[in-house]
């Protein structure tokens, strides 16, 4: 269940904005052009860095579609299965309609 979602220009350290994505098992913290752009909620009330594979492409989305292409070429598996690619729209989705609505939304199957 997503519970709350919000954005906001970041200050201080930051390079860009931020959005945040808090749900009942965890949160999510994603900074825009930051060098360590998403973090997760930690168990001590704070946020840890989390590792991407491409966290130093700062056109991410190219490497991305890239490896998809590269794989629908060779006739390789897709880099998300399709079931993921719908799962994150789902949560995508679920955190836009929390925005809006201003309450908990679950999370689509």
């Amino acid at each position: 269940t997503v519970t709350s979602t919000w954005c906001a220009p970041s200050f201080g350290t930051e390079a860009g904005r931020w959005c945040e994505v808090h749900g009942t098992r965890s949160s999510v913290r994603v900074y825009h052009r930051d060098s360590d752009p998403l973090h997760v909620a930690t168990a001590a009330g704070g946020w840890q860095a989390t590792p991407l594979a491409s966290a130093d492409d700062p056109m991410g989305h190219i490497a991305f579609f890239g490896a998809a292409f590269a794989a629908l070429r060779s006739g390789d598996a897709l880099p998300v299965t399709m079931s993921d690619a719908r799962r994150n729209l789902a949560i995508i989705e679920a955190a836009r309609e929390a925005t809006a609505a201003r309450k908990a939304v679950e999370v689509g199957k």
